[in-house]
């Protein structure tokens, strides 16, 4: 497939890791639901829907659904279920976990390596090597997984390993993928960070907006937007950068690497200073704290 070259090689210059600035489950995970395709419009609406109006609140115990999140800390991948602060060393090495769309698999990266580990635990399966790989996002259906390689954007297949060029010196520094296809990235400018859109299909790229922690809702027609001081996040059209909502952090916190989940009402974040995990709801603004602390790129499952 022929690349798309975003911009000069100039301007994407690779950053560090960090942000912007199985006995553990039971059997019946593996018949959880797919990502849901609810409209986000009917959980934020437009400017002057709900989601607009919420404000910011820390509410305490667990929050109201049934779910499973997993995180990096301390260099391995962590797992917990909600209502559970604690968690469990679902792999002892690795960053960047993300549920498979069913979430049945979690991807990872272990060094150089792409890998696979069911959620019930097991031998992790390498899937592919790279370069320099800093994130990963399952492809729609989750039959392959796009990741970083240094400047590039490739493609794993699951089944028989085999990978592809997707996008040239895009310098991705986050990554998700719609389930249309089109992904989107946080990559760096000459003057910040900014989120941009590109369409395989049609080998067309556009810049969303200014700001980083780039994920799609669950129908891939929104994105997070992690801009200024991170007291809030912004929620943006895929296609035109218009805003459609803002959910303001709890009193006193900075929120990062946001991640939006599998159900179209919840997002998960990490608190800047502690490294705690919270879980925001998009309809009313409220979030629970649903892992203590020391952890990061935090990926939540919501289950049926």
């Amino acid at each position: 497939m022929q690349a798309w070259r975003v911009l000069p090689v100039m301007a994407f210059r690779q950053l560090g890791a960090g942000g912007c600035a199985g006995s553990l489950l039971a059997a019946a995970l593996l018949l959880a639901a797919p990502r849901q395709d609810a409209a986000l419009s009917a959980q934020a609406g437009t400017s002057g829907g709900p989601g607009a109006r919420a404000q910011g609140k820390m509410v305490p115990g667990a929050p109201p659904l049934r779910g499973l999140v997993v995180c990096e800390r301390s260099g391995a991948i962590h797992l917990a279920r909600l209502g559970e602060k604690s968690t469990t060393v679902l792999a002892p090495a690795g960053v960047w976990p993300r549920f498979s769309p069913d979430g049945s698999l979690v991807a990872f990266l272990r060094g150089p390596e792409v890998v696979l580990l069911p959620v019930t635990g097991g031998v992790p399966r390498r899937l592919a090597t790279a370069a320099a790989p800093r994130a990963l996002a399952f492809a729609p259906g989750g039959g392959s997984i796009f990741f970083t390689d240094g400047a590039a954007v490739r493609s794993a297949d699951l089944l028989s390993g085999a990978t592809r060029l997707v996008l040239e010196e895009a310098g991705a520094l986050e990554l998700d993928a719609a389930p249309d296809g089109t992904i989107v990235f946080t990559t760096r400018e000459l003057g910040g960070y900014a989120i941009r859109g590109y369409d395989p299909a049609a080998r067309r790229g556009w810049r969303i907006a200014a700001g980083c922690a780039a994920s799609l809702s669950p129908d891939g027609r929104t994105v997070t937007c992690n801009a200024g001081d991170h007291r809030s996040l912004t929620l943006l059209e895929r296609g035109r950068g218009g805003r459609v909502a803002v959910l303001p952090a709890p009193p006193g916190l900075r929120l990062d690497n946001q991640s939006w989940s599998n159900h179209p009402d919840w997002v998960v974040s990490v608190a800047e200073r502690t490294g705690a995990i919270l879980a925001q709801q998009v309809s009313t603004g409220l979030a629970w704290e649903i892992v203590a602390g020391g952890c990061d790129r935090p990926d939540l499952f919501v289950l049926p």
